[in-house]
């Protein structure tokens, strides 16, 4: 067995562990909304996003692409796998960090801040600069925006659809009087029209029975039931099971997406194919697989902090920023196939759709540390990932 072919098996291992990382690290992104507003038991919810993430991986190709051929230039030979080593070590450094502390930090950028680390030292190596802005640092930015107040949008367009239907489920109580009171019908001469109950009847009058509801007071009862919180609590618990789904497979097409790209670059740079884009299809399925397999595991410090402490979330909210979340992604990943982060942007729609109670109701505190930790994400990594490159220089 060749040096370069041990070498390539050593940078697909590192990036199935950090496939893992990133399903265990990652899985609150899909699933504290529904956890948080026990629309979904932990369990029930963690399968779902495994099942979601299996899928969406298929889904992935164009932000594969962009991962695998397009932020750095690589040293030729044995240099350049040692590069992708030690930039997805300083990714897993950062995603074990961040998971200890309950961060919902980006393992997108991560990955990409361990490979620039890496790519800094060595020699032949080169950042591509202008493609980091446009395809990692602009969308790092743009994303928590575009969800937040896409959030916020959503959420008010829903609460208005509510206020509504409780305003046409609200039926004057004296039009129900009115359509419910007896009739008394003269069977003799006299007039025919409503009438209060008499007893005992008089000779020549017939008592007929109120008549039903009509049916336009039985929508506008329906409504009224319908609106009110129980009700409409069950049906948002029984949405966000599609909404969840939605956004384990958007997960998928992003984040096995960019342990594909890892893979396709090591495959490329150590001669095992001759393409920079194409994707195998065991790649496919093993990076679907491993993301799976991590997110089962579960990740429950990052959930207590998604799904409580930012914000208290009930069903309706919890659904609007699933919602939000899976189109940002879903858009991103296959029209522009760019790579964005699932954390950033399911985090500012729960804040977006927060801040439509009030802002105070938003835990601006824990907000404020969760902006940091995505401020830091890609210079920690990048930290991580140089040190790393030091250490197995000497291998490759």
């Amino acid at each position: 067995m060749s040096a370069e072919l041990i070498a390539v098996i050593a940078v697909i291992a590192v990036a199935m562990v950090f496939d893992y990382t990133n399903g265990f690290h990652d899985a609150a992104n899909a699933i504290a909304t529904s956890v948080s507003t026990r629309a979904l038991t932990p369990r029930a919810a963690l399968l779902i996003a495994a099942i979601g993430n299996f899928v969406g991986a298929h889904f992935g190709a164009k932000v594969a692409k962009t991962v695998g051929d397009g932020l750095v230039t690589l040293p030729t030979g044995l240099a350049s796998l040692g590069v992708v080593f030690a930039g997805v070590l300083g990714a897993i450094a950062w995603n074990l960090l961040t998971w200890y502390f309950g961060i919902p930090s980006s393992s997108s950028h991560a990955l990409f801040g361990g490979l620039v680390g890496a790519t800094l030292f060595a020699v032949g190596g080169q950042v591509q600069w202008a493609n980091i802005g446009q395809k990692v640092l602009l969308p790092m930015i743009l994303s928590p925006l575009v969800g937040f107040m896409l959030g916020a949008l959503v959420m008010f367009l829903l609460l208005w659809t509510i206020k509504g239907l409780a305003v046409v489920g609200r039926a004057p109580a004296a039009a129900q009087v009115e359509e419910r009171r007896p009739v008394a019908v003269g069977v003799g001469p006299g007039t025919v029209g409503p009438a209060e109950p008499i007893s005992p009847a008089p000779p020549g009058v017939a008592i007929m029975p109120a008549p039903g509801p009509s049916f336009g007071l039985r929508v506008r009862e329906r409504l009224h039931h319908i609106v009110q919180p129980g009700p409409l609590n069950r049906f948002f618990r029984w949405a966000q099971t599609f909404s969840a789904t939605a956004m384990a497979v958007g997960h998928g097409m992003q984040d096995a997406a960019k342990t594909m790209g890892i893979v396709v670059l090591a495959l490329y740079t150590g001669g095992v194919q001759d393409s920079k884009t194409e994707i195998p299809e065991w790649v496919y399925y093993t990076s679907a697989t491993v993301l799976a397999l991590g997110t089962y595991a579960g990740g429950w410090r990052i959930i207590r902090t998604l799904g409580r402490r930012i914000i208290h979330l009930g069903p309706p909210e919890g659904f609007a920023a699933e919602t939000v979340a899976s189109s940002v992604l879903y858009y991103n990943a296959l029209v522009l196939g760019a790579p964005i982060s699932t954390t950033h942007t399911i985090t500012s729609a729960i804040m977006g759709v927060g801040a439509t109670k009030k802002l105070s109701a938003v835990r601006w505190g824990v907000a404020g540390n969760i902006v940091l930790a995505w401020i830091l994400t890609f210079p920690g990594a990048a930290a991580f990932a140089v040190i790393a490159y030091f250490v197995v220089r000497p291998l490759f």
